[in-house]
């Protein structure tokens, strides 16, 4: 997209028509579950001139392009299905009130997010944008390279550069508004996080159903009173003691 007023609005009229055309398609993943709203909106200009990251006001995800020219349009339909629906936006529709809860919070909610990714691309959100479907799978490069950079650090005692290579090697270029560099150094200061957030995203996909018709009622079990820690997410999805 260019980087002016225009690019930056066909870019979220982008995001916004990529919403519109998932939509329907939900009904075979949720069923009659009422689907909040979704839309993708530019953040003001002081926003971004202060580099602020993007952030939600439910139903509303607030895109951070400044670098735009960074933010390639096949790298964007996925980033508006993590933020909105079905990621988190129907994610904290959902959310439990109790307090004793949100321990669980961050990584559950990035696992279901991520998950939504890969479930928007099952639903069909690709049939027709390719390039989309190169990002959404460059978006699964990302978060897998993060697995191995946090583990590589967190177990195997690697340097920083160490795993910052490592995840150049899986993913490839920059993708996210933060560098590998940035995202390795993350790792360190946060130990296990994005290595949970990963390998729950796949425990999930993991649990679900071959049969689309059962769907529904995986997801809504995934989703009901959580946030879960992810070692329960099997006993969830069955119906299992909470």
């Amino acid at each position: 997209y260019p980087d002016d007023d225009a690019g930056r609005d066909r870019a979220v009229a982008d995001m916004n028509r990529s919403l519109a055309a998932l939509r329907p398609r939900l009904a075979i993943a949720f069923g009659d579950l009422a689907i909040p709203p979704a839309e993708v909106r530019r953040m003001s200009r002081d926003d971004e001139a202060r580099g602020r990251g993007g952030y939600r006001e439910p139903p509303v995800y607030y895109v951070d392009l400044k670098a735009i020219r960074a933010r390639p349009s096949w790298t964007l339909p996925s980033v508006a299905f993590h933020e909105t629906a079905p990621g988190h936006g129907l994610q904290a529709s959902m959310q439990s009130p109790d307090p004793a809860r949100q321990r669980w919070f961050g990584v559950y909610s990035e696992a279901w997010a991520t998950y939504a990714e890969q479930l928007a691309a099952d639903l069909g959100a690709y049939a027709d944008d390719p390039l989309g479907e190169i990002g959404s799978l460059h978006w699964r490069l990302f978060r897998q390279a993060g697995v191995i950079a946090d583990t590589g650090q967190g177990a195997l005692g690697w340097s920083v550069e160490r795993a910052a290579a490592e995840m150049r090697e899986v993913q490839g270029r920059d993708i996210a508004f933060a560098t590998i560099a940035a995202d390795a150094a993350r790792m360190r200061a946060q130990p296990g996080v994005f290595a949970a957030q990963g390998l729950g995203a796949l425990e999930i996909a993991r649990l679900r159903p071959r049969e689309t018709a059962r769907w529904p009622a995986f997801h809504r079990a995934i989703l009901a009173d959580g946030p879960w820690p992810c070692a329960m997410l099997a006993a969830v999805a069955k119906g299992g003691s909470r």
